[in-house]
């Protein structure tokens, strides 16, 4: 009888974690502008540490997607949600840093969004922002990890993509 409980519990915890993945996707970008969209880019990033995209959030990987919305104005924007993941429970810091850059090859100042571990495994926080005025051609986005309890050591950066209109 105990044999028969194990293997009805296994699936019964499966389909409690179980969800839909929830996704940023052009519908969205109606959150930053009501401008018009002219293009998007759909996208997540899933490193060791930290990730960017949106939940679920499963073994360390966001299983929904981030949108980069490209307006008709030329303005353009994110939506996504940065996650810090600590699977050993050490605390941890994870930072998405956004830069815009103009067609003429200005760039705008960068944008930090941090979010922290504290007692949990992972932490996460939603990210919304539009560029000003102007026409905009790229928009890069790095994420980077550090270590509060650690604060010799320098933050390191883990991922970096720029994404072209």
């Amino acid at each position: 009888m105990m044999r028969y409980a194990l293997v009805l519990t296994i699936p019964l915890f499966a389909t409690a974690l179980a969800g839909t993945a929830q996704a940023f996707e052009p519908g969205n970008c109606n959150d930053l502008s009501s401008e018009a969209v002219s293009g998007f880019n759909i996208f997540k990033a899933d490193t060791e540490k930290a990730d960017f995209g949106d939940e679920l959030h499963l073994f360390g990987s966001p299983q929904g997607t981030a949108v980069i919305c490209w307006f008709s104005s030329g303005r353009v924007g994110v939506e996504g949600k940065v996650f810090a993941d600590s699977i050993s429970g050490e605390p941890l810091v994870a930072l998405a840093e956004i830069r815009f850059q103009r067609q003429n090859g200005q760039v705008t100042t960068v944008q930090n969004f941090g979010i922290g571990t504290n007692i949990s495994w992972v932490a996460s926080r939603l990210v919304k922002d539009l560029s000003p005025q102007g026409n905009f051609d790229r928009v890069r986005l790095r994420l980077f990890i550090s270590f509060p309890k650690k604060p010799t050591l320098p933050s390191r950066q883990v991922f970096s993509k720029t994404f072209h209109r």
